[in-house]
């Protein structure tokens, strides 16, 4: 977990400031005993952490006026820097990083339309809803191997419930833009072999029928993560040609070499994403959904619109899975359920 937020932390420092997390204080010799590692290991592995500014040795009475106080000691107390003041600045820059790499793409695509109205064959403007729907459902019917999207809030051109279809059949990418009800009446056939990756954010979740709809895509067999930063609407087909919204009413595709732009976007932000659901925890697939929804920063109100239920049993189930993690905060159960594959 630690190096998905941009930290080289060793499979130890990470099971070791895990376990600090979930207590106020421990020595060396106990967090030993805990996970059943030498007593020495764990002392390195605190040391590095107190580097990283993830733990704090606690000094003690006999501390004082000692110079050796800062050094190794098995039975000193130590403990957890909280998460979002030691790793809050990093995932900051991420974020940060990602906005500008979102930013400068968008830059450079609407530069290249201004200044090459006649080269249609790499780059084209779509206005209106009819024509960026239309140009959408050509895209993914043009794709041969791959579809990765980017999925995020305000689809305004089709709210999320219109994008299903009765019978089921594959859904429609709901990116840059959605699609009007009359434009899903056909259904994309693609063949089977073609894989989607879909990443949403958090305001994806909170569409009306959001669940429903990552559901279908699971069911189909998509590969569904999620990211807490905003998200641009993107489409990319095969790695060779993208559709990104640039504004309400307007989409542009391009193709090579500004594709590899927005592949290498959607790469970056893959690699920053967790699973939607994880598969083969012992958690129930309800529970999952819940934890999800928390880690994705959606209220207890907002969870139980898209489940369907009271914010009063959201917070039970919540309840419920801090007791079996014992831990005593959302973001301590957060912690354990990154680092025990719960979602």
């Amino acid at each position: 977990m630690l190096s998905e937020l941009g930290m080289s932390a060793s499979a130890l420092e990470e099971e070791v400031y895990g376990y600090l997390l979930g207590r106020s204080s421990t020595s060396a010799n106990d967090i030993s005993q805990g996970i059943g590692k030498g007593a020495g290991e764990i002392l390195e592995a605190l040391l590095a952490l107190r580097d990283r500014n993830l733990a704090t040795r606690i000094p003690s009475v006999a501390d004082v006026g000692d110079d050796s106080a800062t050094g190794p000691d098995e039975d000193a107390l130590w403990s957890a820097t909280p998460p979002d003041v030691a790793l809050g600045p990093s995932v900051g820059q991420m974020r940060s990083d990602l906005l500008r790499a979102e930013t400068a793409l968008s830059s450079l695509v609407q530069a290249y339309h201004r200044r090459t109205p006649a080269t249609p064959e790499f780059f084209e403007l779509w206005e209106g809803r009819q024509a960026q729907a239309q140009r959408l459902v050509e895209l993914e019917r043009s794709a041969t191997r791959s579809i990765w999207v980017f999925q995020t809030g305000g689809n305004a051109v089709a709210p999320v419930p219109l994008t299903f279809t009765e019978p089921r059949a594959r859904p429609l990418p709901a990116p840059p833009p959605a699609l009007d009800e009359k434009d899903v009446s056909e259904p994309v056939t693609n063949g089977s072999d073609i894989s989607y990756r879909v990443i949403v954010d958090t305001a994806f979740l909170t569409e009306p029928s959001a669940v429903r709809a990552l559901d279908e895509r699971l069911t189909e067999g998509h590969d569904v993560r999620v990211v807490d930063q905003q998200l641009i609407k993107l489409a990319i087909a095969d790695e060779s040609l993208a559709m990104m919204q640039i504004n309400a009413n307007a989409s542009v595709t391009f193709q090579e070499p500004f594709v590899r732009l927005a592949t290498e976007l959607f790469h970056a932000t893959w690699r920053r994403s967790r699973p939607y659901l994880r598969e083969g925890t012992d958690l129930s697939s309800g529970d999952r959904l819940v934890l999800q929804l928390m880690l994705s920063g959606l209220t207890d109100d907002a969870m139980a619109k898209q489940l369907g239920t009271s914010s009063r049993t959201v917070q039970r189930r919540l309840r419920a899975m801090m007791d079996v993690a014992e831990v005593s905060s959302r973001i301590q159960l957060g912690w354990y359920a990154m680092r025990n594959n719960w979602v």
